[in-house]
């Protein structure tokens, strides 16, 4: 993904057919992990047995080898950030681009959203644009705005 927050594309990488495409076009073409689980809301919602098609980010993350002292991942979407233990995020996390089958637009947090089973709902942030490693959480502003918008 590239973005301010995101990875740089190789320099040496060659240009190949369909390079006009975008990151969520790539992620579809690799979407082959499924995660299946209860998404429910802060604000009272659920949807029981949400099935999100995508990548898992371990998978796209383990080519890179991030430096390890980084123990945090930020999911960004603008200023909203979720930053999650390393572990936990490599473990479960998912780069979503279909729910239930359907492929997702911005109208719907796509075109990729990033999805965890057992995270506050908040964590699970729609419209992705960016991934980094850091050595810290301080970059984290989804709980305060999410919490804000509740009460």
């Amino acid at each position: 993904m590239k973005g301010e927050r995101g990875f740089e594309p190789d320099p040496h990488r060659r240009p190949r057919a369909g390079a006009d495409r975008g990151p969520a076009d790539e992620l579809c073409a690799l979407a082959t992990d499924e995660l299946v689980f209860d998404f429910t809301c802060l604000e009272g919602w659920r949807r029981p047995g949400t099935r999100w098609s995508g990548v898992r980010l371990a998978r796209l993350v383990e080519p890179l080898n991030p430096a390890p002292d980084a123990g945090f991942v930020e999911v960004a979407s603008g200023e909203y950030v979720a930053t999650l233990p390393r572990e936990t995020a490599l473990a479960g996390g998912l780069l979503a681009v279909a729910d239930s089958g359907v492929l997702r637009d911005q109208s719907f947090g796509g075109p990729v959203r990033f999805v965890m089973a057992g995270a506050d709902c908040f964590a699970n942030v729609r419209g992705v644009d960016g991934i980094s490693f850091v050595r810290g959480a301080e970059g984290d502003t989804v709980r305060m705005t999410a919490l804000g918008r509740i009460g």
